[in-house]
């Protein structure tokens, strides 16, 4: 797998213009992916901490994206930084973890928005049972609602943080669930398990 950081300029109308509308950042992201015939698995998160690089973008794929061309396209990318992303799992191993989840439930085919705390963090329980972790501890940031326009088509997708702490019971569920992401609207900026030490 490979992991790629982008950082756009806070101040940039391109910025607001790519992060603003949902779809558009979808096709920013995809735009590192051109080369492709058949277009990669590909997750990204918009991170919530601000630093002195921009707002930064987390982006994971199979493949190498290119970069290059969209740092001058006037969307805002002032930095991007690529390495290889492969975990080591051991069983009962403790973890830190941030997962940027579309929590909804299906009703007569329609998919609506969860928002009261306990059904945000059932949400998130469920979900760690098909992950092969055992949950310690994670807190709950709903973030409300995304939007965007694709074509004439409005999309708007429920977002919640989830930032917390595991034990890995079974280490290949968890990098299947790494590798294919969780929850639905994973082309939108959902979906995207990030790990670490801790």
């Amino acid at each position: 797998m490979i992991l790629s950081r982008l950082s756009f300029d806070p101040l940039s109308r391109g910025t607001m213009k790519t992060t603003g509308d949902i779809y558009r950042l979808h096709e920013t992201v995809m735009s590192g992916f051109k080369a492709y015939e058949n277009k990669p698995r590909v997750l990204f998160r918009v991170e919530p901490e601000w630093n002195n690089s921009g707002i930064n973008i987390l982006v994971q794929s199979a493949v190498n994206p290119d970069w290059t061309d969209l740092k001058d396209s006037g969307k805002g990318l002032i930095f991007f930084q690529v390495k290889p992303f492969n975990p080591v799992l051991n069983a009962g191993a403790c973890l830190r973890f941030r997962l940027r989840g579309n929590p909804t439930v299906k009703r007569n085919g329609k998919r609506y928005g969860l928002i009261r705390d306990d059904a945000l963090e059932t949400w998130m329980l469920k979900w760690s049972e098909t992950m092969g972790v055992k949950i310690s501890s994670f807190t709950v940031t709903d973030e409300g609602y995304i939007s965007g326009l694709k074509k004439e088509n409005q999309i708007r997708i429920k977002t919640a943080r989830f930032d917390g702490r595991f034990q890995i019971v079974d280490p290949d569920k968890l990098l299947n669930k790494i590798i294919e992401g969780i929850g639905p609207a994973k082309g939108f900026g959902c979906g995207l398990l990030s790990i670490a030490p801790g």
